[in-house]
């Protein structure tokens, strides 16, 4: 083969680049020619897989999966008690158009057009919050959720970013640690209180128990017509009786009215 052409595709190889797009993302190319040609991003990105370009071209991955973004704040004032809290939330977005994006926001869309704004709407809605609901009202948590998503959506349809906002989750908000030790310690008396409460209870129960069997008692031997003295040996060896009907044949129980003692059994 001659050495002329073998030197030009040689110097075609040597001026192309190989690009990757790996699944889960599109790859938004971008033209920069050194001589001759238009430069800047192309209307078309490149799906997974990969394509020789001019070494001048590069390459952008976008991600067209859902993505989750972290926001961490710190020392956030609740309503009425004014206490400082901590928590994260998390945005979960998905890009709609890569090419867009890349063409009017750039690689740092997030950071330039939509942090800031979306921070400012998680603390003043928040802030609205009191420091209970945040730490242990589910219902007003979600309420929270749904309002910095729903506004969340609103500023970027106005902003005209090709995004979607999927969801918004807050994290478990932590106050001070002196705060939630003093929390812990409120919770742990509060328990206390209701156990003592409970043995009251049980010790009244008790005592109404214990009144009303008496009263029956004493019922029972006005019935009779027995003195105080004669019902407590009646009811003796009725206890005696009971405790030689359990032992069977094997013991002697005796019974006395105090001069004359009787055995029962034998």
């Amino acid at each position: 083969m001659p050495r002329l052409p073998l030197l030009c595709l040689a110097l075609l190889l040597s001026a192309c680049s190989r690009i990757s797009t790996e699944p889960g993302t599109e790859t938004v190319l971008v033209d920069k020619p050194f001589f001759v040609g238009h430069g800047g991003v192309r209307e078309e990105s490149q799906k997974p897989g990969s394509s020789w370009q001019w070494w001048s071209t590069s390459g952008i991955d976008v991600p067209v999966v859902p993505i989750k973004i972290d926001e961490r704040f710190d020392d956030l004032i609740t309503a009425g008690d004014n206490i400082p809290v901590d928590f994260n939330s998390f945005l979960q977005l998905q890009i709609k158009d890569p090419v867009v994006i890349i063409q009017k926001y750039g690689v740092a869309w997030y950071d330039n057009n939509l942090k800031e704004q979306y921070r400012t709407i998680v603390r003043n809605l928040a802030k609205q919050y009191t420091l209970n609901q945040l730490l242990s009202d589910n219902q007003s948590v979600q309420q929270l959720e749904v309002a910095i998503l729903d506004t969340t959506r609103k500023l970027v349809k106005d902003n005209g970013l090709p995004v979607t906002v999927l969801d918004v989750n807050l994290g478990k908000v932590l106050p001070d640690q002196k705060i939630l030790d003093e929390i812990n310690e409120t919770g742990r008396q509060k328990q206390r209180s209701k156990t003592m409460e409970a043995a009251r209870q049980a010790e009244d129960q008790r005592r109404e128990a214990e009144r009303a069997r008496a009263a029956a008692d004493n019922a029972y031997r006005n019935e009779l017509g027995l003195n105080p003295d004669q019902f407590i040996r009646l009811e003796d060896i009725k206890a005696r009786k009971q405790l030689y009907d359990k032992c069977g044949q094997g013991c002697h129980i005796i019974v006395s009215d105090g001069n004359h003692p009787l055995v029962v059994g034998h």
